[in-house]
């Protein structure tokens, strides 16, 4: 739904990327919009790029030169 974030889904993200760095992920994609809502940087024990956030940021910038 629209807007609800639920912690299950949540732990269910975190779960995945707990073993992705166990299996030696040096960082995390967050490539859809969805998972930056359920998925904060201060969530994540490595460097974390939330894409949407990131593009957002290019696209500003650019525009702006």
């Amino acid at each position: 739904m629209r807007g609800v974030v639920r912690d299950r889904s949540r732990r269910a993200y975190l779960d995945v990327i707990d073993r992705l760095i166990r299996r030696g992920a040096e960082g995390i994609i967050a490539g859809c919009t969805e998972i930056e809502l359920l998925v904060r940087p201060e969530d994540v024990a490595c460097p974390y790029f939330p894409t949407a956030r990131l593009h957002a940021i290019a696209a500003v910038d650019a525009a702006l030169r």
